[in-house]
């Protein structure tokens, strides 16, 4: 299946030489405008089946450890008013196995505790600042869009050198859980 990987940093595409068969990545740039513009431009001139993507996230919850791969079930834009439409998308699961989990999208990082609790309270779990934009592309085009988020930190209790840190090794850790799901898929 012809999928295109998508990834906001170059940091967190840990593929090197190893990416899966049929897969092509995109590295946007932070933010959900980079990720809005980047994925438009290319899906106007290349045809793919599936959009897969991959990077970290601040946890909201203390379910969720530092390091753990979760499957985003729901996205939220979370910086603007609704005015009437539907600032949520349910999105597929590429692995039943792994966490669920709802995905609240900002361009801003969470650094107080009034922060914390506005994004709790649209019922988010984890954060991060590209997911919703890429999902309202994929939909927009018509494309099977699917999000895997990895645990980098814990919002408003971890600083920014712990994200900086861990950003490599909880990358390391998703990209080779996608590997193994592709290879299945393949053997099947």
């Amino acid at each position: 299946m012809k999928t295109l990987l998508v990834f906001a940093s170059p940091k967190e595409n840990q593929f090197g030489n190893a990416l899966p068969k049929k897969c092509e990545v995109l590295i946007t740039g932070i933010g959900k405008l980079n990720a809005a513009l980047s994925l438009s431009r290319t899906l106007q001139v290349k045809k793919f089946e599936r959009i897969v993507n991959l990077g970290i996230c601040g946890s909201l919850v203390s379910h969720f450890d530092v390091g753990e791969v979760l499957a985003i079930y729901r996205v939220i834009e979370g910086d603007r008013d609704s005015f009437g439409e539907s600032l949520k998308l349910n999105l597929p699961s590429l692995d039943q196995r792994l966490p669920k989990a709802v995905l609240v999208t900002q361009d801003r990082v969470i650094k107080t505790t009034i922060q914390k609790k506005q994004v709790l309270s649209m019922t988010g779990e984890v954060v991060d600042m590209e997911g919703f934009a890429l999902a309202k592309v994929a939909y927009t085009f018509k494309i099977p869009f699917y999000c895997l988020k990895v645990v980098s930190d814990r919002v408003n209790t971890h600083s920014s050198k712990t994200i900086l840190k861990n950003i490599s090794p909880c990358s390391q850790k998703i990209c080779a859980h996608l590997k193994s799901i592709i290879e299945k898929e393949e053997r099947e």
